[in-house]
């Protein structure tokens, strides 16, 4: 299946969306901010980014940033609760303008997550 790269700063769910991703089939790497997620995307090749968008370090908006350089890019999937006085879905439109490919608001709901994942990897039927 998919190469997946889940980032987020809450342990709790890297582990509940990494073992939904790998019972589907998918291999699936983590990080816990930004900056560990560009290592591993420097290093290493994805068929899918899900990040979080508020985390220390180097949160979810530079990460998108920085990837919007580079040449070969995974799908993205940008995730939020909020932040302070915004909710998750202002915090998430915020990184519509980053050429996200999808959003979702936390808590996640597993079934919303595998359909989502399952339509962003679907082979391009129009290069065939």
């Amino acid at each position: 299946m998919a190469k997946i790269l889940v980032v987020d700063d809450d342990l709790i769910t890297i582990g509940l969306i990494s073992l939904n991703l790998t019972r589907h089939g998918h291999e699936v790497r983590t990080a816990t901010n930004g900056k560990e997620a560009l290592l591993l995307l420097h290093t290493e090749t994805f068929d899918l980014l899900i990040t979080d968008i508020i985390m220390p370090e180097m949160d979810g908006y530079d990460l998108l940033i920085r990837l919007l350089l580079q040449p070969k890019r995974p799908k993205v999937i940008a995730m939020s609760a909020g932040a302070l006085d915004l909710d998750p879905k202002q915090v998430l439109d915020a990184s519509s303008t980053l050429k996200v490919d999808a959003t979702l608001v936390k808590p996640l709901k597993p079934d919303e997550l595998n359909e989502l994942v399952g339509r962003l990897l679907k082979p391009d039927q129009s290069r065939i």
